[in-house]
């Protein structure tokens, strides 16, 4: 599943979920991996949206999002349909939801993104994302 070429290092994962816990455990895990991958952590996909829209300008945008689905504000699915209109998208972007409701995997199926992972992330699956 894994997307990443060999020289194609990964070195900013962006978290948007507002669930301090999976936070928590995606960053955690992600050091265990590899201590040198920022990680930044957003609340919503409007506040993921307005980072990104900065990072254009800066060149500093994250390689990898990890993307819940159901946050207050802009939800996951609005993000991805704010993204799809976008001329620079980010590289590559993984929901991780706690639903496995089929209408929200169809639904997630419809936009281009790199998978569709439960919670509780594993270091099993951010290990093959990461492509460690």
């Amino acid at each position: 599943m894994s997307t990443n070429t060999p020289h194609d290092k990964v070195e900013c994962i962006m978290l948007v979920d507002d669930d301090p816990a999976s936070n928590y455990l995606a960053r955690l895990l992600i050091e265990e991996i590899d201590d040198t991958i920022r990680v930044l952590t957003t609340r919503n996909g409007k506040d993921a949206l307005d980072f990104l829209d900065g990072c254009l300008v800066s060149g500093n945008c994250p390689d990898l999002i990890l993307l819940d689905l159901n946050m207050p504000g802009m939800d996951g699915f609005a993000f991805l349909e704010t993204l799809r209109e976008s001329r620079n998208p980010p590289r590559r972007i993984y929901i991780l939801s706690s639903s496995q409701y089929p209408p929200d995997i169809a639904k997630a199926a419809s936009f281009p993104t790199a998978g569709y992972l439960v919670k509780p992330i594993t270091i099993e699956q951010l290990q093959e994302i990461i492509g460690s």
